[in-house]
C-alpha cells in the first residue's frame, strides 16, 4: 500500500474503513500512531490488535476504552465486545513462551488465543481450567484430554453457551453420572441439561415430566427415551412449548394423535 493510499484512507470518513486500515501491518508507524489518537472506540479498538503496537501502548488503549464504557450501548462498550470476539492470529505463530507472556494480558482475545494452543504446557492447562473468565475455561475445556470433572465442575457452575457448539457435555469425557446429579440440580437450567444424557434412567424422566419448570418438561417431551404413558400426560400440559415437544416425539402414539384431532373435530 503506497503511503499516499494509506493517508487517503487514515483520512476517510468511514469508520468502518478505517478500522480495517488499523489492522494492516504495511501502515507506516506515523499514521498508525494517528488511528491510535481516531475519535472512533471502533478505530482504535482494531488498533489495539497490531502486532506491531507496544504492549504499554496496548494496554493504555485498552484501559482508556475500558474507562471510557459506560453502559452496553455506548461506543466503548460496543467496540471493547468487538476486540474480545476478535482473532490474533499472529499470537499464535510465536514461540511458546512469548506466546505464554500474553496470559497476562487484560484483554479477552490475546488470552484466548494463548488458550487454544494444542502446545500448551500442563501446569498452564491446569490453571487455565481455574481462570476467573469462564470464557477461557470454556475454551480449553474442549481440549481431548480435559478431565471429566473438569467438563462437570465447569457445566454445574456456570451451565452452557447458548451460542458455543459442539457442547460442553458432549465432549468424550464428560461423565455419564453427571446428568443424573445434574437432574437434581436446583437450577431448573442445570436439570435441562440432565435431559442431554440419552441414557437416563426412566424414574427420572418421569421425576422431571412434573418438574415445575416449562423448559424442563418441554425437554423431557423431547427426550427421546420419555415412554409413552409419560408423553401421554406431557401432550396435555398447560405449557404449548411442552405440548408441541411431546407432539413431535416419535414416541407418542399414533392414536394419542388421532383422539386429539377427534377431539379437536379435526
Amino acid at each position: 500500500m503506497s503511503r499516499d493510499i494509506a493517508e487517503e484512507l487514515v483520512a476517510a470518513d468511514n469508520e468502518e474503513l478505517r478500522a480495517e486500515v488499523a489492522k494492516n501491518p504495511s501502515l507506516p508507524t506515523d499514521l498508525r500512531d494517528r488511528l491510535a489518537e481516531d475519535p472512533s472506540a471502533f478505530v482504535r479498538a482494531h488498533v489495539i490488535l497490531r502486532q506491531d503496537l507496544s504492549e504499554d501502548r496496548r494496554r493504555e488503549l485498552h484501559r482508556d476504552l475500558c474507562s471510557a464504557a459506560e453502559g452496553p450501548w455506548s461506543a466503548e462498550s460496543f467496540a471493547l465486545t468487538v476486540l474480545n470476539a476478535s482473532a490474533v492470529p499472529w499470537v499464535s505463530l510465536l514461540p511458546l513462551a512469548e506466546r505464554l507472556s500474553y496470559l497476562d494480558s487484560p484483554i479477552h482475545c490475546f488470552r484466548a488465543e494463548v488458550a487454544a494452543s494444542p502446545d500448551l504446557p500442563p501446569e498452564v492447562v491446569a490453571a487455565l481450567h481455574d481462570d476467573k473468565d469462564v470464557g477461557i475455561r470454556r475454551l480449553v475445556a474442549h481440549r481431548p484430554d480435559t478431565p471429566g470433572d473438569v467438563l462437570e465442575r465447569l457445566v454445574a457452575q456456570h451451565g452452557e453457551h447458548p451460542k458455543h457448539r459442539p457442547l460442553i457435555v458432549d465432549h468424550p469425557n464428560f461423565p455419564p453420572e453427571a446428568f443424573i446429579r445434574f437432574a437434581t440440580h436446583s437450577d431448573p437450567r442445570r436439570r435441562s441439561i440432565a435431559l442431554k444424557g440419552p441414557d437416563l434412567p426412566l424414574e427420572i424422566l418421569a421425576e422431571l415430566a412434573t418438574d415445575p419448570d416449562d423448559q424442563v418438561r418441554a425437554d423431557v417431551a423431547g427426550h427421546l427415551k420419555t415412554p409413552p404413558e409419560i408423553l401421554r400426560a406431557l401432550i396435555e400440559d398447560r405449557d404449548l412449548s411442552v405440548c408441541a415437544a411431546a407432539g413431535a416425539n416419535p414416541r407418542l402414539p399414533r392414536q394419542v394423535m388421532l383422539d386429539l384431532l377427534g377431539k379437536a373435530g379435526l
